[in-house]
C-alpha cells in the first residue's frame, strides 16, 4: 500500500535538517577558506622563493631553461593548493558524515527514514523493494537502484553548499 506523504508535516523537519546542514557546511567552508588561505600564502611564499632562486640561476642559463623552471614552480604551487583544498574537503566531508550519522540516534531519524523511503520509491516506482541498511535504505527495482542513506544525504547537502561557493573547487 502506498502512503501519501504529508509535505507540510515534513516541511519543519526538512527545514531544520537543511538549516543544520547549511550552518555546519558554512562553518566548515569558512574554516576551509581560512586554512586554504594559509596554505596558499605558504605555497605562494615558497613558490616566490623558488622562483627567485630560479631567476638568479637562470640569468646565466638559456631563456628556455628559465621558462621550464617557472612552469615547474607554478605547477608545484598549484599542486600544493589543490592538495590543501582536497584535504580540507575530505575533512569537511568526514565531519559532515559524522554529524549527519548522529541523527540515527535522534528522534527525528524515524521520520527522516520514512521520508527517504517515500522519496526513493517516488523516484524508482511503486514496484520497488526497500532494503534497510545501517544508515538508511536501498530502493531497487529491475534495472534501477537508489541509495538513500545519511551519508548520501550529507554528500548531497555538502555538494549544494559548495556549489553556492563559486570560488571553491575541491
Amino acid at each position: 500500500m502506498r502512503r501519501a506523504v504529508d509535505d507540510e508535516a515534513l516541511e519543519p523537519l526538512r527545514t531544520a535538517l537543511l538549516d543544520r546542514a547549511r550552518a555546519d557546511a558554512e562553518e566548515w567552508v569558512a574554516c576551509m577558506r581560512t586554512r586554504t588561505a594559509v596554505e596558499l600564502e605558504a605555497a605562494t611564499a615558497a613558490s616566490e622563493q623558488a622562483l627567485h632562486e630560479a631567476r638568479q640561476s637562470g640569468e646565466t642559463a638559456a631563456a628556455g631553461v628559465m621558462a621550464v623552471e617557472d612552469a615547474a614552480v607554478r605547477k608545484q604551487a598549484r599542486a600544493i593548493l589543490l592538495n590543501a583544498r582536497r584535504a580540507v574537503y575530505e575533512e569537511l566531508r568526514s565531519r559532515t558524515h559524522g554529524d549527519v550519522r548522529r541523527l540515527r540516534g535522534d528522534s527525528v531519524y524515524r521520520d527522516l527514514h520514512q521520508a527517504m523511503t517515500v522519496a526513493g520509491r517516488a523516484r524508482i516506482g511503486s514496484d520497488a523493494t526497500v532494503r534497510d541498511v545501517d544508515d538508511g535504505c536501498v530502493i531497487e527495482a529491475p534495472g534501477r537502484r537508489v541509495e538513500v542513506t545519511l551519508d548520501s544525504l550529507a554528500d548531497w547537502a555538502l555538494a549544494g553548499v559548495l556549489a553556492d561557493s563559486a570560488e571553491w573547487t575541491p
